[in-house]
């Protein structure tokens, strides 16, 4: 089975991962946690979430290696955990699928990029999840519930540093226009704030 739990940042990823992993250590089956040794924000030998909650993990490069590695170990677990599995190639996805053939697989991965665009290895774990777990962030400006990420200051266009400092999670319904800001005013800081109605029932 593969459960891949999904949605932007500080929206409870880590947390949920972590809390299907314990569940399964409750339950006496061999575990394991993977983490890419970029996530260096916590601790280098662990998964840790924004509220706290720490679980030991195995550091792999996120890479094609990295996923080699995780293929081959995985004979001695029942279940295999990864956290921020965007960062990971797409070839992750794969192997994790003909893993959960036999074993439970949990995945952690940002659905978007600042931009809104999809990263291609959480769009690919998607497509073969047997459970999909979407979670929702709280925007920083008005409290509702928040799909995306904004980036307060410019940088790449496509950021994959884990160090997400100059991240907030934000509303979708003015995202476009935000966007537009960024593109034509790149070398200046800038800070987007959302509001939403498509949002306002949940």
């Amino acid at each position: 089975m593969l459960v891949v739990v999904t949605g932007p940042m500080f929206s409870g990823k880590t947390t949920e991962l972590i809390r299907r992993i314990e569940r399964q250590m409750i339950a006496g089956r061999r575990v394991v946690i993977y983490k890419p040794s970029i996530d260096t924000r916590y601790h280098p030998a662990s998964v840790t979430s924004h509220n706290g909650l720490k679980i030991n993990a195995v550091v792999v490069p996120p890479d094609e290696e990295g996923v080699r590695r995780i293929t081959s170990e995985s004979a001695n677990y029942d279940v295999i955990g990864i956290d921020e599995g965007q960062f990971f190639p797409p070839i992750l996805a794969d192997e994790l699928n003909k893993l959960a053939a036999e074993k439970i697989v949990v995945v952690s991965a940002l659905n978007l990029d600042f931009k809104g665009e999809p990263f291609e290895t959480t769009m690919r774990l998607l497509a073969y999840a047997d459970k999909v777990v979407s979670l929702t962030a709280v925007c920083k400006v008005c409290g509702k519930p928040a799909t995306r990420r904004a980036k307060k200051s410019s940088s790449s266009l496509h950021e994959l540093n884990p160090n997400f400092s100059a991240i907030v999670s934000s509303l979708v319904s003015t995202f476009a226009s935000s966007m537009s800001i960024l593109l034509t005013s790149s070398s200046k800081p800038f800070f987007t704030s959302f509001t939403s109605t498509i949002l306002n029932n949940f």
